[in-house]
């Protein structure tokens, strides 16, 4: 089962859905001409590693797994 979950988004979304929100996220990150800098760095919660994407002022953490090369499930938090 392929999940998307967010601190900002109330439900999961599933595969269709994310596609369509994350492709409107990065729209608007384009119209904003917002700098965005993005981190591989430790994951302190979970082992392995995680992207740290920093966006203005606002920092957010994703975390991904994968499963035979392909990603199941994304997590975007705020720690």
């Amino acid at each position: 089962c392929n999940r998307y979950d967010s601190q900002w988004v109330f439900e999961s979304l599933d595969y269709s859905a994310y596609i369509d929100y994350i492709r409107g996220k990065f729209n608007t990150i384009k119209n904003s001409n917002t700098c965005i800098k993005v981190e591989i760095v430790p994951d302190q919660y979970n082992g392995g590693s995680m992207l740290e994407i920093t966006q203005g002022e606002s920092t957010v953490y994703y975390r991904i797994s994968v499963k035979e090369g392909k990603v199941v499930k994304g997590d975007l938090c705020a720690f």
